[in-house]
């Protein structure tokens, strides 16, 4: 089992996030001491009689004055069974843009949900994303479990209505840990006062779990970032060299291997695997290498080199859901820009096929998109790309959709008819 493991926070506002990261850095010993006396000293001044655990994770100054999550804070720590990137996301509405950011390449997500209050839209609307993300595991923390004087009823009741929710929006495997992120309890050690739980603390339980695809059963997926030529190299060696630099998106590429490039459809072998370290045998996903090919193909940044035992069908037709990021709604018709893998296209929105009603957990007609829809849209691409279906991939079969006058992000879209599980019936 890999050592890494990549995890995002979510949930409501004032859920608790931020002092269960905070916790959870704090009691895995992952704090230095200066930062902890950093911390105490700013809690001391705000009148505090205890260390403020979330001014561990919220850094931006506006973060600290509000008390609120704004922007994605990204923390690394270690056990002594795994290593963990962990992506502390905001909880307030406005912010679910940056949920999605963070929950993009997670391995698990771990959504907080408050016991006194069960599930919130927020927390429909987190799911959702996991489920629409593809996220390999949910993890629901039921927190403030001290605040109910630790009522096993209370805990079971939450826990059924997450699996309820769960259940409707597609996650079928979701688990829920009780715990006090202000105390301690369950978060790294088990509490004596949960004696009716007799499951994982939420560390036990994040280091058994396992991450994202396994590469040896993946199909090579290699997009094309840089070719490298240095024809005026001093060293005569590299007069005639070229590589193609990227990095390898899934599955896993060995010298030998026969591999054809789209769009073009040619095909090679790999006869060299080059780093800044040296040459390799094998690379696998997510390494960043640059591959020589025995055949001199005309290769171009936004190509992608598949294994030719299992190669993608390129398209300029792309159904898929897309989460709605910017605050100026989108209309059929619209023209933008879609990035996929390392090539940008134009393209046109044909339709719009609707929106995600969270309460419902259906698919319901709409006209536009708004800030932080969910919806299912069809677009037409000025060039075929070999997309895929996100179930089966979540590197080519993720997208993004960019402003082409600003270029600024307008919406995450996973490519595939998911979403349409969910349509509301006609009539």
């Amino acid at each position: 089992m890999s050592t890494l493991l990549r995890l995002a926070t979510a949930g409501s506002v004032d859920d608790g996030k931020s002092t269960l990261v905070g916790r959870l850095l704090f009691d895995s010993k992952s704090v230095l001491a200066d930062q902890f006396d950093s911390i105490e000293r700013v809690s001391r001044d705000r009148g505090l009689a205890t260390a403020d655990l979330a001014l561990l994770t919220d850094g931006l100054r506006s973060e600290r004055e509000q008390g609120i999550t704004i922007d994605v804070a990204y923390r690394y720590f270690a056990t002594a069974n795994r290593s963990f990137i962990l992506a502390d996301c905001p909880g307030h509405v406005q912010y679910t843009r940056n949920t999605v950011t963070g929950a993009s390449t997670a391995d698990v997500v771990v959504l907080l949900v408050d016991v006194r209050h069960g599930v919130q839209e927020q927390t429909r609307r987190h799911l959702a994303v996991a489920s629409l993300l593809r996220v390999p595991h949910v993890v629901v923390v039921v927190n403030k479990i001290d605040l109910v004087d630790f009522d096993g009823d209370v805990y079971a009741a939450v826990s059924q209505q997450v699996g309820q929710t769960a259940r409707g929006l597609g996650l079928a495997d979701v688990t829920t840990v009780p715990v006090s992120a202000l105390e301690g309890d369950n978060v790294v050690t088990a509490s004596e006062r949960t004696p009716w739980y007799d499951g994982p603390t939420l560390l036990e339980l994040l280091e058994t779990l396992s991450p994202v695809g396994d590469p040896d059963v993946e199909p090579l997926r290699f997009p094309v970032q840089l070719v490298i030529r240095p024809q005026s190299a001093a060293d005569d060696r590299f007069r005639d060299y070229r590589g193609y630099a990227g990095q390898v998106a899934s599955g896993t590429v060995r010298v030998g291997d026969p591999v054809t490039a789209l769009p073009s459809g040619r095909t090679s072998t790999v006869v060299g695997i080059d780093t800044a370290d040296g040459e390799l045998t094998e690379a696998f996903a997510p390494q960043s290498v640059t591959l020589r090919l025995a055949d001199d193909i005309d290769l171009a940044r936004g190509d992608l080199l598949a294994g030719s035992d299992d190669v993608p069908v390129a398209t300029q037709d792309v159904e898929g859901t897309l989460a709605w990021l910017s605050d100026a709604p989108l209309h059929p018709g619209a023209r933008v820009l879609v990035k996929h893998g390392t090539r940008t296209v134009q393209a046109i929105v044909r339709t719009i096929d609707g929106v995600l009603d969270l309460d419902a957990a259906a698919l319901v007609p709409a006209a536009t998109l708004g800030l932080n829809d969910i919806g299912h849209v069809t677009l037409r691409l000025a060039q075929a790309v070999p997309a895929e279906q996100y179930t089966r991939s979540r590197s080519t079969g993720a997208f993004l959709v960019v402003d082409p006058q600003e270029g600024h992000t307008l919406a995450a879209g996973m490519v595939g008819d998911a979403l349409l599980a969910h349509a509301a019936p006609v009539g």
